[in-house]
């Protein structure tokens, strides 16, 4: 996976403004659709800038005049600066990054409760209706979601408080990164630098097949659902997910895997051996 960022802006940008309510917003709905995405995404803090970087120019530009310019070329601006970062990856999944900072930042004007900023959010979400039009959707189910376990009230006035002041968030943020001292080379910020998508866990030896059956009870127990809380309704997809993302190990034979445990002429305990052992660990004191 790729990003925009080195490991340590990305790091900067989290530790200076992750306890910002705007910033914990967009976070929920950023990781949902990062964690959908094979080759390019955007983090949290990439997301956050981007936004705050719109907003800034938008403030700095006048809206009559940055509306004409949502209009006419912040599309292809921003995809044009995404792609030159970011070599080497699925065109589409930039695309997909354009179109979430967009609506993220309409999202933000909306969330306001200012409707002169209104006109401004009209045009970034039909722009990317024009270049996503099977993307939008889900957007506005993630970004729904993430605003609404922050506060209402505190949210609006924060954007709100923000659009009418002269603070320039985005320009901070360069300070920080200016600020910074890097371990590695400029042209090295293109590599999977996040050390959240590197495994920190692993199955035991000899449990591969064991944790896949016990992850399929779970599955049928409706334990795991998704991002919105609605049930899952394709178990190999949610089994290989979390093996691939938890443990790094992905697997394309669950089927086979799972009806083989269940065979009783090849497994002659039966699938119980599976839980016995478990049940047995949890009594132990």
């Amino acid at each position: 996976m790729k990003y925009l960022f080195r490991k340590e802006e990305i790091i900067a940008v989290e530790d200076k403004f992750g306890d910002d309510l705007l910033f914990e917003a967009l976070s929920t709905p950023c990781k949902a659709i990062k964690n959908e995405a094979r080759t390019f995404a955007l983090q949290p803090g990439e997301l956050y800038y981007n936004v705050l970087f719109n907003i800034d120019d938008m403030k700095t530009k006048g809206i009559l005049e940055y509306q004409r310019y949502c209009n006419k070329a912040l599309w292809d601006d921003m995809l044009s600066d995404f792609l030159d970062k970011a070599d080497d990856v699925d065109r589409e999944e930039v695309e997909r990054s354009v179109g979430i900072v967009m609506f993220a930042t309409a999202t933000v004007l909306i969330r306001s409760g200012l409707p002169k900023y209104t006109s401004i959010a009209s045009v970034l979400i039909r722009r990317t209706e024009e270049h996503l039009p099977d993307f939008c959707d889900t957007l506005q189910r993630k970004f729904e979601s993430g605003f609404s376990i922050i506060d209402k009230v505190a949210i609006q006035k924060s954007i709100a408080d923000y659009l009418e002041s002269e603070r320039n968030i985005s320009a901070e943020i360069e300070q920080t990164w200016d600020e910074l001292v890097y371990s590695s080379t400029p042209s090295a910020q293109h590599d999977d630098i996040d050390e959240y998508d590197v495994p920190q866990l692993k199955i035991a030896s000899g449990k591969k097949t064991s944790m896949i059956i016990v992850l399929e009870a779970m599955y049928k127990a409706g334990w795991i659902v998704d991002a919105n809380g609605r049930a899952l309704t394709n178990r190999d997809e949610a089994i290989n997910y979390i093996m691939d993302k938890v443990f790094g190990e992905p697997v394309n034979n669950i089927a086979q895997l799972v009806n083989a445990a269940k065979d009783p002429t090849r497994n002659k305990d039966g699938i119980e051996k599976y839980f016995n052992e478990l049940i047995s660990a949890s009594k132990k004191k």
